[in-house]
């Protein structure tokens, strides 16, 4: 249920800041490519703010991450409780009492803030008007060119005595431009043809046949070339696998219920994911025929889809985040559509769940370019995400279909230096995160490309963030072994990703009466994140802890257990972008996952 919040609180007069020496805290030099200004937003259009309060201890955290992930350490497989992890990502009190006084003192109302469990996040529910005065900024209203609005600004202040303390606000200046799945033929076209797959022969295709299908696989063939489709779960209670929705996507149950019933009739009729939503996000499942063939819900369905017929029974959740705060009374207007970034919200919603309910994979088909982003924020999200690594959860994050472009067409200018530049994702370069890419085909298995459709799975090196400990021996010979290609279109000491691969093109999603084939580091994530499900399973049966953070792990096996993808390049900038090739590279990562060979390795 939605929160509303009384008109006479939300529209208290903020107290004087004429005592607040104030200096900017983050700016943009123009508009984000693709949006452009439509008006000044309204005075009363309600924000939803959220403030990162800054982690006093990172390194320990990062350390402690370490310790319980490394499967050569002591402590592999400690993971920590949920206060322990929010322990370590606590603010210094100093800094968490700065921020309350000068809200309080700025007249924003005990009960228009709230806090997450470790205190390093903290929101506020504020009018325009009130949200100008108390950040210096001028708000807007931006449209961008696919159609999404926003409200944000181009800079805001805070006191300079909170500049050591504050991370970020937003949203702000954060212009997301968050991704969605691209179908592999115009549903105009699928109209009209089946590609010889009705609906009678999808699921049931022989898996002998599957190399004969590489433009539309069937689930029986994906979970026969991951190496899971005899596999017989235990279904372990404390196992479960969570994908991560935003920005208005819902997912269908009864489409579920369709491809189950071709796919998996193996399965008990009750099977269902369950549903959280969070943010004002509602399950609105009245498709229409014109709404399917303007492709909506198509994220939504295919993470639901493809995890559950690589899973079930183990249980998955959809976790939907919307893109608008809090609903107020009629006095007040809503925020624009999509005004929010989820990633704030996900946190605070991870770090509040109890052990036994946190999902022990997670799986996220959504990213955005890393400079996008203010560094400090994007620095403070990669901790929160460690925070949940070390809990036991595994977090799986598509690194997008550019290429190593940026997500907006190939654009490649790095936004400060206006150079070109190869544009890395976020948050796939954080290196808490296990990053994943995308593959097609059989013989041989190559990385996903779609000239036409100018995509290519996503791959790059971190412009924020430095390189982990658990590449450095590996990425630093695959560095040199470039000789000196690319130089200066991208940063070498940087976070490098994919971490591994998984296959991504021809997946089939039940929509409506049609069954759409799609494409994209979208479908691979969940395949992934559901391997990895398995292998929990497995683990847990047998009395062992989940994997967890699993990049220390797969860094360590050095390919064992994966299919090494030596064929085909991450295009992108004008350039054939990093090329596949015997190991790791910066294409597929370790390449794709070899189900039975690692349940040997991990079991």
């Amino acid at each position: 249920m939605r929160a509303f919040i009384h008109v006479s609180a939300i529209g208290a007069v903020l107290a004087d800041l004429s005592a607040y020496s104030y200096k900017t805290h983050h700016s943009l030099s123009e508009t984000p490519r693709g949006w452009s200004r439509a008006r000044d937003a309204h005075p009363e259009t309600v924000l939803a703010l959220s403030i990162a309060i800054k982690h006093a201890d990172t390194k320990t955290l990062e350390d402690r991450l370490y310790r319980v992930s490394d499967p050569d350490s002591k402590d592999y497989g400690a993971h920590l409780t949920q206060d322990e992890a929010n322990e370590l990502i606590k603010p210094l009190k100093s800094h968490s009492r700065a921020v309350d006084d000068w809200l309080k003192q700025s007249g924003v109302q005990e009960h228009q803030i709230s806090k997450s469990d470790a205190g390093d996040w903290v929101s506020i529910v504020l009018p325009v008007s009130k949200a100008e005065a108390l950040l210096k900024a001028r708000f807007a209203t931006y449209e961008h060119s696919n159609g999404a609005t926003a409200t944000r600004t181009l800079a805001y202040s805070v006191p300079r005595h909170l500049h050591a303390a504050i991370a970020g606000i937003q949203p702000t200046t954060y212009f997301h431009s968050i991704k969605v799945p691209v179908l592999t033929e115009q549903h105009s076209q699928l109209a009209k043809r089946d590609y010889g797959l009705d609906n009678r022969t999808v699921g049931i295709l022989n898996p002998k046949e599957c190399h004969w299908h590489t433009h539309f696989n069937s689930y029986a063939c994906l979970r026969q070339i991951a190496q899971t489709i005899d596999y017989k779960p235990f279904n372990h209670p404390r196992n479960r696998l969570a994908v991560f929705s935003a920005l208005g996507e819902n997912a269908i149950k009864s489409n579920l219920r369709q491809m189950l019933k071709h796919e998996r009739p193996d399965l008990d009729d009750s099977y269902m994911f369950d549903v959280e939503l969070y943010s004002g996000a509602a399950l609105d499942e009245t498709m229409t025929e014109f709404r399917y063939l303007l492709g909506e819900n198509m994220e939504a369905n295919l993470d639901t889809q493809s995890v559950a017929a690589m899973i079930a029974p183990i249980p998955s959740t959809y976790m939907s985040f919307g893109g608008y705060g809090p609903a107020v009374s009629d006095t007040w207007r809503p925020a624009d559509t999509q005004q929010n970034e989820p990633w704030a919200v996900f946190m605070k919603v991870l770090q509040g769940k109890k052990d036994a309910e946190l999902p022990l994979a997670i799986s996220i088909s959504y990213s955005d370019d890393e400079q996008t982003l203010p560094a400090d924020y994007a620095r403070h999200l990669c901790s929160g995400f460690a925070a949940i690594g070390a809990r036991g959860s595994s977090v799986f994050v598509s690194t997008g279909d550019s290429g190593v472009a940026d997500g907006s067409g190939q654009h490649c200018i790095r936004t400060e230096t206006k150079k070109k530049q190869f544009i890395p994702s976020f948050p796939p370069s954080c290196p808490w995160i296990t990053s994943v890419g995308a593959t097609m085909s059989r013989h041989p298995e190559m990385m996903m490309a779609n000239a036409t459709k100018q995509l290519w799975s996503g791959s790059g090196f971190s412009d924020v963030f430095e390189r982990p400990a658990y590449q450095e021996k590996v990425v630093t010979k695959y560095i040199a072994s470039l000789d000196g290609q690319y130089d200066g279109l991208y940063t070498k000491g940087g976070r490098a990703y994919p971490d591994l691969s998984a296959q991504g093109y021809g997946f089939p999603i039940w929509w409506g009466s049609a069954i759409i084939p799609v494409q994209g580091t979208s479908a691979s994530t969940p395949t992934a994140a559901s391997v990895v499900t398995l292998l929990n399973d497995a683990r847990l049966a047998k009395g062992l802890p989940p994997l967890g953070f699993i990049n220390p792990l797969i860094w360590k096996l050095e390919g064992k257990g994966f299919n090494d993808i030596v064929t085909g390049s991450t295009d992108g900038c004008d350039t054939p972008g990093f090329l596949a090739a015997p190991g790791w590279d910066a294409a597929s990562g370790w390449g794709t996952m070899r189900f039975r060979d690692l349940l040997k390795l991990v079991t």
